[in-house]
């Protein structure tokens, strides 16, 4: 059996089983309880007449009265419903007894004080005493038709009850469904129409009140809105073709400026990246011509300071010696950074050991450090004494600028020049290189713009100590063109930590001398 689609068939349902359950549960109760009720009374009348007749019976049993007894069981034959009736004496012996069918049996077991059904029978025994003496029992049985009819004519009672219930709420179910569900098929057609026709003057008639009543007006008025704005979305399409077409016109004519903006912006990149090669090939040419004459004028200095001088002389000499040094050293960082900006700087492979590299940079700066009063403290561990292949005069252009700041903005303390080895495998190391001094220290927010181009840590540092502010700029960008990263700490006034790490590749033990 399918399930009803429908919500008239539901309600009906719904109506149906809910009722008549209920009115059926009602019924069933009531007969059992009405049941039960009449087998109470029905034994307990019963009991009466076993204690009545029991009483009439002490004298018989008292003389052993057979022919009595017999007489006095025989006259409750006129008693409705008895079935049969025995006496007994105190030993358990038949003393009289009173069958009205030859096939009735006694019970073999004895017969308790209380009314006991056994199959169709109700049966009952009465102990006979006198003066706390037993002289006999009493056992009688009663026929249970009469409580069989009255179940019969209960059932009958709540069957036409029940039918009676089922009419009502058939006739309410007919009510219900008149004021709910027609109703509700009358949206659904409704609702069937609109959507199959595209009609939203479709509406439904509404004269009842309470919910369904104002559902009904709710999905009138939700039609006449929705009709509202259908006539409007007709109205736009039948405008929207000619907005399409403008808007369309205007979005080419963006369009078109656009690609025009995209073509000077482009024009205008090319330009600016011709400008950048031409003004950094410009600046390399001119950086390598400044220097082609500065190391001759050095070099002319150096003989000057060799041969015999006054002191005046010698004065003047080794402050041209000292500005053409600070002058090759501008050129030389314009030189290394306009290369790295135009992306032709290229990094060597050879062989040399990291640990000459940093011997080197300290033979350097030591005299110098010494001539400032300040210590040099140099530290390498054991394990970096191994050969390596890379550029090892682009490491030492990197220590050297890290030392050279270290000692320019220390004016007491130390500066510590510091090689450990991080890892080691078969086919490479890796290295870890840090610059520590107690100088002056850098302010928190400059060491984020530390590495910039032509940056110091403040305007008065350039004034007071020099410099062009590309030093650390180069640095950063060898060091990450050789896969390591620069990285800074400062306190300022308790000094500045400069450290990287760099990995290489092994090279095999070789005769000839390492690059130094």
């Amino acid at each position: 059996m399918s399930p009803p689609s429908s919500i008239r068939q539901k309600i009906t349902l719904l109506l149906t089983l809910s009722g008549g359950g209920a009115v059926l549960v009602v019924c069933l109760v009531f007969a059992i309880v009405d049941h039960f009720e009449a087998r109470r009374q029905y034994a307990r009348e019963f009991g009466l007449q076993a204690d009545h007749l029991g009483s009439s019976l002490h004298a018989v049993l008292m003389f052993g009265d057979a022919r009595g007894a017999q007489q006095a069981l025989d006259a409750i034959e006129s008693l409705p419903h008895m079935m049969a009736a025995r006496l007994e004496d105190a030993r358990g012996e038949r003393l009289a007894e009173v069958r009205r069918a030859s096939d009735l049996e006694f019970p073999v077991e004895r017969v308790p004080e209380q009314p006991r059904y056994a199959g169709r029978f109700l049966e009952v025994g009465r102990s006979i005493d006198h003066d706390g003496e037993r002289l006999g029992t009493l056992i009688l049985m009663a026929d249970l038709s009469p409580l069989q009819a009255r179940s019969s004519r209960l059932m009958i009672i709540v069957l036409a009850v029940f039918a009676l219930a089922m009419v009502i709420i058939a006739a309410f179910a007919r009510t219900i469904r008149r004021d709910i569900t027609g109703p509700i098929e009358s949206l659904a057609a409704a609702s069937r129409e609109i959507t199959s026709q595209r009609d939203f003057r479709v509406r439904v008639e509404s004269t009842l009140g309470g919910e369904v009543g104002q559902l009904m007006r709710g999905f009138n008025e939700m039609m006449n809105t929705v009709q509202r704005q259908d006539d409007e979305l007709r109205e736009a399409r039948d405008h929207l073709e000619e907005r399409v077409h403008a808007r369309t016109a205007e979005m080419q004519e963006e369009i078109s400026r656009r690609i025009a903006v995209e073509r000077e912006l482009i024009r205008a990149r090319d330009a600016a990246e011709a400008a950048t090669r031409a003004k950094a090939d410009f600046l390399a040419n001119m950086s390598h011509e400044i220097r082609t004459p500065l190391v001759g004028v050095i070099g002319m200095a150096d003989l000057l300071m060799d041969s015999p001088l006054s002191a005046e002389q010698m004065d003047h000499t080794e402050t041209l010696r000292e500005a053409g040094d600070h002058l090759l050293t501008l050129v030389t960082d314009i030189l290394d950074f306009t290369k790295i900006e135009s992306n032709k700087l290229e990094l060597e492979v050879a062989s040399f050991s990291p640990a000459q590299v940093c011997e080197g940079v300290r033979r350097l700066f030591a005299p110098r450090a010494a001539e400032a009063g300040l210590e040099f403290d140099f530290s390498i561990d054991p394990a970096c004494n191994g050969l390596v292949l890379g550029d090892a005069a682009r490491l030492r252009q990197v220590l050297t600028n890290l030392v050279s700041n270290a000692l320019k903005f220390t004016t007491e303390g130390r500066v510590v020049l510091r090689l450990e080895a991080e890892s080691e495998a078969r086919d490479y190391r890796t290295y870890h290189f840090e610059v520590t001094d107690t100088g002056i220290g850098i302010e928190p927010s400059q060491q984020q713009h530390i590495f910039e181009s032509f940056t110091q840590a403040d305007t008065s540092t350039s004034r007071q100590y020099g410099g062009t502010g590309l030093g650390l700029a180069i640095s950063k960008r060898l060091v990450e063109r050789m896969g390591g990263h620069l990285r800074v700490s400062s306190e300022l006034g308790k000094g500045t930590r400069f450290w990287f790490s760099l990995t290489f590749d092994v090279t095999e033990p070789s005769t000839e001398p390492a690059v130094s």
